[in-house]
């Protein structure tokens, strides 16, 4: 396995990217996924 010398984090309204990068300039993993809507009660 590769070691990450990068951790990218990408937070926005309604979705958040990660993306993970070697010291060589290789992308490890890139992954986004949608926040779900939370209700407060």
């Amino acid at each position: 396995m590769s070691e990450i010398s990068m951790l990218a984090i990408d937070l926005a309204k309604n979705s958040f990217q990660v993306c993970a990068v070697c010291g060589d300039g290789s992308v490890v993993f890139n992954r986004a996924a949608v926040r779900r809507e939370q209700q407060i009660s």
